[in-house]
């Protein structure tokens, strides 16, 4: 007959996990909490079960085998789960971002079919309205109209993603903008601004994390995102500002996400919270690609293996929190380590982020981000990118290019000594400490070869056309004036950015131009 002698957690929701230890677990045919069947469950060994918690009731922790069932090691309680708020004065009815419109700075509160008018490229949210009052992110807060409360909002860092993509081909995407792959048209995989990219960058993307222009769709039931958290400061539990906010970038079903917030050794803390995204209001519509995941490939480290819908709409969603939703309080809010994301099985997030005002998070925060560069390529010209981060403890750094591990790449700093075309390609660096990681935005390394222009003699008051040639990604040009014969200390001329330019000779004399590239 088996025995129980312990389990954990001991408070738990539906899909919350629970490690049973004990005797004569061999040939287990059921485990029951609180009289209501586990939705499933592993023997690990003879002394050990992994169970999942069903919808049920608070009661003992019981395992069933031919020879009988166990008497009890102690009672398990079963805290139900709340839903999320939906009524008009709970909800965000107005995001704001980065994206210059027809109208200027992006500001929506329903979808529209104006081209102009829907986002496709990786723009940020620069501000949300809720309950009234229009709340700063800390993105560009030059961008938003008068009015706002400042804010500092970041996309959370991961501690852990669990689960596999889905086996069938048809269900496992991500989603950008349509321009990101440089081509509005149709979707490019091996786009550098798309190839590598994993569920931790797409979650994390763009400033501060709060990339519009990204996203997963259909993520499964299996993929539960585990997020580092602390106790919150306790004047911000119930006050007006909302403290967790989720992007939904795509067309949501009827099934419902979960978040829940643990303790340490993952035991519920206040109420679970049910998110239906289907009960709240699409608020912009974007222009957007599809891209293909591999099947049944872990979500940590699934990257792009193809194309697929292109130039198509999506809607958009923001569903915003307050730690009084979840019954947080001042006391139970001292036990908070965890937040749980469990998808419902059609989840489609662009990132979800928190309110930096009101959690002092263990985990890093990248504070100076890694810069793009384009280089010259077998002259030794080094490239060398860098990140800056702040967090508690020892912080540690891995790079990577094109989502692939650097061997060896593991400080701060990482240098290409010599360039070469193989090293054209996106590079990120994962910063990690014991509470958790964050990703950095991509920093792409582009190489140039260069054609100066040729000098040319011309009467004056006649055309002289100046042209300077690069290869590379979307090079950009300057033109200078000079009085010598130098490419240094001459004087911008304003509005020359082009490839092309045509010197003015309307002076009789040698003048010098070059540009930078």
């Amino acid at each position: 007959v088996p025995t129980v002698s312990s389990f954990s957690p001991t408070t738990v929701t539906q899909r919350s996990i629970v490690v049973i230890t004990g005797t004569n677990f061999t040939g287990t045919t059921a485990v029951r909490f609180g009289g209501t069947n586990a939705a499933s469950f592993t023997i690990n060994s003879a002394t050990q079960i992994t169970a999942v918690v069903a919808l049920g009731t608070s009661g003992a922790v019981v395992v069933q085998n031919a020879s009988g069932s166990s008497t009890t090691g102690g009672n398990i309680t079963y805290v139900a789960p709340v839903s999320s708020p939906t009524a008009a004065g709970q909800i965000a009815n107005r995001i704001h971002s980065d994206f210059i419109a027809s109208y200027g700075p992006w500001s929506s509160t329903t979808t529209t079919a104006t081209t102009a008018d829907q986002p496709n490229n990786a723009h940020n949210l620069t501000g949300f309205n809720y309950n009234g009052q229009l709340y700063s992110t800390g993105v560009n807060n030059a961008l938003l109209p008068a009015g706002f409360v400042n804010g500092d909002f970041r996309a959370l860092p991961i501690n852990t993603i669990a689960g596999n993509t889905s086996g069938t081909a048809s269900s496992n995407y991500y989603i950008f903008g349509s321009s990101i792959d440089g081509n509005g048209a149709a979707s490019v995989p091996t786009a550098a601004t798309v190839a590598g990219k994993r569920v931790r960058e797409i979650l994390s993307d763009g400033i501060k994390g709060l990339g519009l222009g990204t996203g997963v769709t259909n993520m499964n039931t299996s993929g539960i995102i585990t997020f580092p958290m602390a106790a919150p400061l306790t004047s911000k539990i119930a006050d007006a500002q909302p403290d967790i906010i989720i992007s939904q970038v795509a067309s949501p079903a009827s099934t419902v996400d979960t978040y829940v917030f643990l303790d340490a050794a993952g035991n519920v803390v206040g109420s679970p919270m049910t998110v239906n995204l289907n009960s709240y209001p699409a608020l912009g519509t974007w222009r957007t690609d599809l891209f293909t995941l591999p099947t049944s490939t872990p979500y940590n480290t699934a990257t792009v293996n193809g194309g697929g819908e292109a130039a198509g709409t999506r809607d958009v969603r923001l569903v915003a929190l307050k730690l009084s939703d979840f019954n947080i309080t001042a006391t139970n809010s001292v036990n908070i380590a965890f937040l749980r994301f469990f998808p419902g099985g059609d989840s489609d997030p662009g990132f979800m982020a928190y309110n930096a005002e009101a959690f002092l998070l263990p985990a890093p925060v990248i504070t100076v981000q890694p810069v793009s560069q384009a280089v010259c390529p077998n002259v030794s010209q080094p490239a060398t990118f860098s990140v800056t981060a702040t967090g508690d403890g020892v912080l540690t750094y891995q790079w990577y290019k094109d989502g692939v591990i650097i061997a060896g790449a593991t400080a701060s700093t990482f240098t290409i000594p010599t360039v070469t075309s193989a090293d054209v390609a996106t590079y990120t660096v994962v910063v990690s400490n014991n509470a958790g990681s964050v990703t950095s935005s991509p920093a792409y390394l582009n190489i140039i070869s260069v054609t100066s222009p040729t000098s040319v003699t011309a009467c004056q008051n006649a055309t002289a056309t100046l042209t300077a040639s690069a290869t590379g990604a979307n090079p950009t040009y300057q033109w200078y004036s000079n009085a010598t014969n130098t490419n240094v200390g001459g004087t911008l001329v304003s509005g020359a950015t082009s490839a092309t330019f045509n010197a003015p000779t309307i002076t009789v004399g040698t003048i010098y131009y070059y540009t930078v590239i």
